[in-house]
């Protein structure tokens, strides 16, 4: 997946009190192909700045229908805490 997608969160499940995991999707796009243990980088626009974070893809290929990421909120973390 080297190029530049748009996913929708389809999903949320809780993990822990700290944890939630995100089902994303490709809107009318084809089904993502990807690699055990790879990540994606997000792109995230707060107050008009652009801010980029790596997660590790916690759905398996050719297991799970979805993509899924699973973040924990860090103190201070500025996206994981508004995630």
């Amino acid at each position: 997946m080297d190029e530049l997608l748009q996913l929708k969160i389809i999903a949320i499940i809780p993990e822990t009190p700290d944890a939630s995991s995100f089902v994303l999707e490709c809107p009318g796009q084809q089904k993502a192909t990807y690699k055990a243990g790879q990540f994606l980088t997000f792109i995230f626009n707060f107050n008009g700045r652009e801010i980029r974070r790596s997660y590790s893809l916690s759905s398996a290929p050719g297991i799970d229908q979805h993509l899924s990421i699973t973040v924990k909120r860090v103190i201070n973390g500025e996206v994981s805490r508004w995630l």
